[in-house]
């Protein structure tokens, strides 16, 4: 790092305050080019509303300026927020307004590789949900909290040229080539995730075949607009099904037995859909899903990977897909890990190896923890805590164990992910964001967030919490990769970052999952590593994040890795 990027990092790291400004008060950040970034922001839900300033931190791309990592997702672009209404003949009206301002303010804070999540949802040009929920999905729609309305399905067969069009003027005005661009756009916007976990009822109205025409009809307009514009396919989630190295036999009588867990008319046959949209049925005799999604691939470039479990099921679950994809003959599609929890589930017991309870044991030490945690989210508590359980350590004790504990797993995760070939990682989420972390995934967020509304919805976002110092520092120190391997040598794991114009760097810890209880110790274990030169610099990449110079014999490190990561790096000479 040189003299002004360390510069630089103080003064983003001191708060938002320390952030160069403009004059009306919006933030400028030099962008960073690593493969990192963070999701969701949702430019038309009430709770992402812009306060187009920072002097307070109320919105997040001021929560977000002293990140000032490249990579942001912009969930929920639907094209009812957008096209309100159907067009008059080949009269179309578009409101572009809060997504340019969305854009816009999220250049400011070093957001150079924006990704729109699109969804085809509108009242007058697509299928009625509800409909093929219940007349094709067999679904109990009156038992349905959402009743299956108003969810993403295809457009109407007279409606496709609407789709076509909508989805081409969006991208033509952030597509960065002078034509028809928004007014002050600064870099180029190009990629188009279509649908969130698509194989997913929930998400998305139709069956494979229909995500095939979904897929032609979008990479036709994308085609006609920009050379370079990418689909991503939707988010996948395996669910750990291939925990093991599983066969793929052992993988189909894994979701089968899934499915006869859950509840019939709801959502076992939605889990079944779910695995058969994506990998095709193994049944020949299956009504609906015969065809894998993933192996479209001459319609999309990327595959979106939803890294939300442990690291060992992430890495399972990207060689599995790898896998899968060049069988397809689809080597050349990028895996990306575009949705993760960088937080330790407090539920998964191959993470937290001392607590089982989730899965028949006794002790219930994670629920205990998880119950001090909730004290300052009362409603977590009375909803998460039906047998009446005491928490065993303090608020403040559990917080600071789980603070550091987030750091460290998400720099681990994510240099794991781009260790294993992931073109990218984006941790989410930027805030807590309770509807999406249940009673087990609290404090996901890497800024503070407080909440109302029956601690639903956040209002504001606080201070940075270590996760997002850390993750920051390792964004930094990857400014430039150019790739990166991954070995594992004894449980210590070392991931070496390639650069152009410098020599390689690498993050070590040892162990991966096991995370250590409240008061134990972390495990650790001597290890060697070559490298150029004959003194090295050591960060830590958690905590106080310090660093202190190392000298050793020519070209090759001696030290101890813990369960906290660390990044080594040759000094010049």
């Amino acid at each position: 790092m040189n003299n002004a990027r360390s510069l630089a990092l103080v003064l983003l790291l001191a708060g938002c305050g320390g952030c160069p400004k403009v004059d009306d008060g919006h933030v400028w950040v030099e962008p960073i080019d690593a493969p990192l970034g963070t999701m969701y922001f949702c430019p038309f839900w009430a709770m992402h509303d812009l306060a187009r300033t920072c002097n307070s931190r109320v919105d997040a791309p001021c929560a977000y300026a002293e990140l000032g990592l490249p990579a942001v997702k912009l969930e929920a672009v639907r094209w009812s927020d957008i096209e309100k209404r159907a067009p008059s003949g080949d009269t179309h009206s578009y409101d572009w307004s809060t997504l340019d301002d969305a854009v816009l303010r999220w250049e400011e804070v070093g957001a150079t590789r924006l990704q729109f999540h699109i969804e085809p949802e509108s009242s007058w040009g697509t299928q009625d949900s509800r409909a093929i929920a219940e007349d094709v999905f067999g679904l109990d729609c009156a038992n349905i909290d959402s009743e299956c309305e108003g969810l993403p399905a295809n457009p109407e067969p007279e409606h496709w040229d609407d789709w076509e069009a909508w989805v081409g003027a969006l991208c033509e005005r952030y597509d960065g080539d002078g034509v028809d661009d928004v007014e002050g756009l600064s870099y180029a916007h190009l990629d188009f995730e279509l649908l969130n976990e698509g194989q997913n009822w929930q998400f998305y109205m139709g069956s494979s075949e229909d995500y095939l025409e979904l897929l032609e009809h979008t990479r036709a307009a994308l085609d006609a607009c920009n050379d370079d514009a990418r689909i991503i396919h939707y988010g996948v989630t395996f669910n750990g099904l291939m925990h093991g190295g599983a066969s793929d036999e052992l993988y189909w009588e894994r979701a089968a037995e899934k499915v006869a867990e859950l509840e019939p008319v709801l959502y076992g046959p939605g889990y079944r859909h779910a695995h058969d949209m994506m990998l095709g049925s193994p049944d020949p005799d299956a009504e609906h899903d015969v065809l894998p999604t993933l192996g479209m691939c001459e319609h999309f470039e990327v595959v979106d990977l939803h890294c939300n479990m442990n690291i060992a099921h992430m890495v399972e679950e990207y060689e599995f897909l790898r896998a899968k994809l060049d069988g397809w003959g689809c080597e050349d599609v990028e895996i990306l890990c575009g949705d993760a929890t960088g937080a330790p589930s407090l539920h998964s017991p191959s993470e937290l190896e001392w607590w089982d309870s989730s899965y028949g044991g006794t002790d219930k030490s994670g629920e205990r923890l998880h119950l001090a945690l909730a004290d300052d989210w009362s409603t977590y508590g009375l909803l998460c805590n039906p047998d009446g359980l005491e928490a065993e350590v303090s608020y403040d004790e559990a917080r600071a164990w789980f603070d550091h504990q987030h750091a460290s797993f998400l720099v681990k995760k994510s240099v794991t992910a781009l260790g294993l070939g992931m073109s990218g990682f984006m941790a989410g989420l930027l805030e807590d964001w309770p509807p999406a972390s249940g009673c087990y995934w609290m404090y996901q967020g890497l800024s503070e967030s407080p909440v109302q509304a029956l601690g639903l919805v956040p209002v504001d976002y606080g201070e940075p919490r270590p996760a997002y110092r850390s993750y920051r520092l390792l964004g930094e120190a990857l400014d430039g990769t150019t790739g990166a391997t991954r070995e594992v040598v004894d449980g210590v794991t070392i991931v070496t970052f390639s650069f152009d114009d410098g020599p390689d760097k690498h993050v070590v810890w040892y162990l991966d999952d096991h995370i250590p209880a409240p008061g134990e110790d972390m495990q650790t274990r001597s290890f060697e590593l070559a490298v150029e030169g004959d003194s090295s610099r050591v960060t830590a990449l958690v905590g106080a994040l310090d660093s202190a110079d190392v000298s050793h014999d020519s070209g090759l490190y001696s030290g101890v890795a813990s369960q906290d990561p660390i990044l080594i790096e040759r000094l010049a000479e």
